[in-house]
């Protein structure tokens, strides 16, 4: 995955030349994690760096190498934290998708009726691409609980 905190459009387009000179076809395109010292993104917040959405990732990556690269966009089945609906964030996956996004990669999720649904609302919204389900083998209580506690 290459995510754009703290990123400058050289670094970012240096790491995408190196991916292609080493064979790397697909780029899991994220915003990435809150700012330091943040555990969650506030409104206005942006990575610092020259894309501070995936979205922006995803046409710099089109606009840089065309087709070359599969790209994927990050999918979020049970919500995501500064969405205020589920219709609203699969509003904004349809814009990424548009924006040149060929598939999708959910969050890791336990709930299989809620990914289902959330498929559903995907084609409801014409998104047409694969959705692939993200899932995350639950190794022990402790790591379980920290990775669901965004």
């Amino acid at each position: 995955h290459l995510t754009t905190t703290g990123m400058t459009r050289e670094r970012i387009a240096s790491v995408l030349e190196q991916a292609k000179a080493n064979g790397i076809r697909n780029i899991l395109a994220l915003r990435g994690d809150p700012p330091p010292g943040q555990r969650w993104w506030k409104v206005g917040d942006t990575s610092d760096g020259y894309c501070p959405r995936a979205i922006d990732l995803v046409r710099l990556i089109r606009e840089l190498h065309g087709d070359y690269f599969g790209i994927a966009v990050a999918g979020h089945p049970e919500g995501h934290p500064s969405s205020l609906s589920q219709e609203e964030e699969v509003r904004h996956l349809k814009t990424k998708i548009d924006a040149g996004a060929d598939f999708i990669i959910t969050q890791f999720f336990y709930d299989v009726d809620a990914f289902l649904q959330y498929v559903r609302l995907c084609r409801e919204y014409d998104i047409s691409c694969p959705i692939i389900p993200g899932i995350m083998p639950i190794q022990s209580y402790g790591t379980l609980m920290k990775m669901t506690q965004y």
